[in-house]
């Protein structure tokens, strides 16, 4: 068992452990939603958000009976489960997409069931979310404009999106922990692997790890460098700079215009077909229906 446990009664934190959470919202839109958002047994990897503007959907975890909400509701999909949902033809719904993960990969709350209330119970997700939406959905709406260029940005925009995305987040987490849930907090991991961790996230995603640059950072050999990660993250330095290539491939493909080819060689791939079977490998789909079902 990792170290890096799930701190149910303590949520009390150094902002340092606070800044390793990592939260990106990859899309929000008010909108109807695409023929495509409709799906059955599908598992989502990130979290979804959706507030019924008009019309309704209907819902529940594969094999199990379905429910109906229609305008006013908020929905929240489970995570790593086989899902069911489909929209009424024409609704519309404010939908936003996003990650809240720890280093290990462990979602920032577990959510294992599809979650839904009135917006009037909470009135202030609702609030943060059309505050957000106004700022950041030119740039955030890729699922909607498919034919849309990248936009740039400048850096007040982006701390504007950052600011009011956090803000929203506090909502949600709030919501939620009403509703039932509670959200992780990570035990203190040694100072070591922490180093470890800032050396992984400044490499190129495919280069090989240096070990021989860690043993000199932390004074450790390779066997106890990789026991020492196991211990405090449940995983190797090779699979967790992985797992940080899968998520950014897949944001890119689902968050971005950017074509497979530019993907790649972004990602440092010597070529596409080598990115689409490491792709392919590693999740299970091919990159261009991995993009295809990033809806709702």
């Amino acid at each position: 068992m990792p170290k890096l446990l799930l701190a149910m009664n303590n949520n009390h934190l150094g902002l340092y452990e606070w800044d390793k959470l990592d939260c990106q919202l990859f899309w929000i839109y008010d909108n109807i939603v695409p023929a495509v958002g409709s799906g059955r047994k599908g598992i989502a990897s990130r979290y979804s958000a959706w507030l019924i503007k008009e019309g309704g959907i209907e819902f529940g975890l594969s094999e199990d009976s379905m429910s109906k909400l229609g305008k006013g509701s908020w929905v929240f999909p489970p995570l790593g489960k086989k899902k069911d949902q489909i929209f009424s033809p024409g609704t519309r719904i404010l939908s936003m997409n996003f990650l809240a993960e720890w280093p290990d990969g462990r979602p920032f709350l577990a959510c294992d069931r599809f979650v839904d209330f009135s917006s009037k119970k909470y009135p202030g997700l609702q609030k943060c979310a059309e505050s957000l939406l106004a700022t950041a959905e030119k740039q955030l709406s890729i699922p909607v404009r498919k034919n849309q260029e990248s936009l740039e940005i400048d850096f007040m925009t982006f701390t504007s999106i950052k600011e009011k995305f956090w803000k929203w987040l506090g909502e949600w987490a709030s919501a939620m922990e009403s509703e039932g849930f509670r959200y992780s907090t990570p035990s203190p991991v040694d100072g070591r692997v922490q180093s470890i961790m800032k050396i992984l996230d400044g490499m190129s995603f495919t280069g090989e790890i240096p070990y021989d640059y860690l043993e000199r950072t932390v004074s450790l050999g390779k066997v106890q460098i990789d026991r020492l990660f196991m211990r405090e993250l449940g995983t190797t330095p090779r699979k967790y700079l992985e797992r940080r290539l899968v998520s950014s491939a897949r944001a890119l493909l689902q968050g971005t215009t950017l074509s497979v080819k530019e993907i790649s060689a972004k990602l440092g791939f010597s070529s596409d077909s080598h990115f689409c079977a490491w792709y392919k490998r590693k999740t299970g789909a091919y990159p261009l229906s991995s993009r295809e079902e990033a809806h709702g």
